[in-house]
């Protein structure tokens, strides 16, 4: 059965995993990154624009479907090593929220 993750993120975080196709949650969290299976949903919600001191957005962002069967680290110089879906975006257009809800 195909299941469908929403997960909270920034636009400009959310801009970043799509261009390079992966998603990430809960700041790249293995237990949260081995949730999805392959041919499952990720729906990225970002309250706001930016990281930290971004404006609210209250938008979903994007939406795609999980290739791999597992989670991954990436490699890198920073020492970060979150954990990570591949995930094959559609075009999308961000929608806001408010007008779902009724306020």
């Amino acid at each position: 059965m195909i299941k469908h993750f929403l997960i909270c993120a920034t636009k400009d975080h959310v801009i970043h995993g799509v261009k390079a196709g992966f998603a990430q949650a809960g700041h790249g969290r293995k237990d949260l990154m081995s949730k999805p299976a392959k041919g499952d949903w990720i729906i990225y919600y970002s309250s706001r624009d930016e990281f930290e001191q971004g404006k609210p957005l209250q938008a979903f962002t994007a939406i795609g479907q999980v290739t791999d069967t597992a989670p991954y680290q990436p490699g890198n110089s920073s020492g970060f090593r979150p954990y990570r879906r591949k995930v094959k975006y559609n075009k999308s257009e961000e929608t806001p929220i408010r007008p779902m809800i009724g306020n």
